[in-house]
């Protein structure tokens, strides 16, 4: 398994940019993650799936683009759900734990590896 460094350092190879704004990057997701993970719990009792669709879209797009395979794909299954404009409670719920298990393992790979 790669170190904290070599991972950053093939990441941003990937990505063709310095570390050092990967980093910074990195730092902004993760960062804003919860509160984006929160505003889409509180859309759901509201039934507010266009909300839900925007910012799963958005989440999947950004991860995605930051070879966060998992955490793309979960917020793709949650986009999904919020175009079908229905689902459980339980079933974002769901989701939503996973997304942020995969968030936090993420990060710690990345900042306490």
């Amino acid at each position: 398994m790669e170190d904290k460094k070599q991972t950053l350092i093939t990441l941003a190879d990937t990505l063709e940019i310095e570390v050092d704004m990967l980093k910074e990057i990195l730092i902004l997701f993760f960062e804003n993650m919860p509160g984006q993970i929160s505003a889409m719990q509180a859309h759901v009792p509201k039934h507010e799936f266009s909300e839900i669709h925007v910012i799963s879209h958005t989440l999947k797009g950004t991860a995605a683009n930051l070879r966060y395979e998992e955490i793309s794909q979960t917020a793709g299954e949650i986009e999904a759900l919020a175009l079908g404009e229905n689902g459980f409670i339980e079933e974002y719920e769901v989701l939503f734990n996973k997304l942020s298990l995969q968030l936090a393992h993420a990060k710690m790979q990345i900042f306490y590896n």
